[in-house]
């Protein structure tokens, strides 16, 4: 068993399903809040900013700052 079965990560990547391309790299990664649905937001590897455990927390606290302030009344 891999660690990609292991873990039930998509693709094998422990971060995120994107690659280091440069296309799929910080800003050209896809956003933490959906196109359509507004009040749904991502956080993780293969979101803005990027991958690595830092990174996936620095995303996690970006989304939820943006989340408070886009959803205040």
């Amino acid at each position: 068993e891999g660690w990609r079965d292991k873990v039930h990560l998509e693709g094998g990547a422990m971060l995120g399903a994107l690659d280091h391309r440069l296309s799929q790299l910080g800003p050209l990664r896809p956003s933490n809040r959906h196109g359509r649905l507004g009040n749904l937001y991502f956080v993780g590897g293969s979101t803005r900013p990027a991958s690595g455990v830092p990174m996936v927390l620095l995303s996690a606290l970006l989304t939820a700052d943006r989340v408070a302030r886009e959803q205040r009344p």
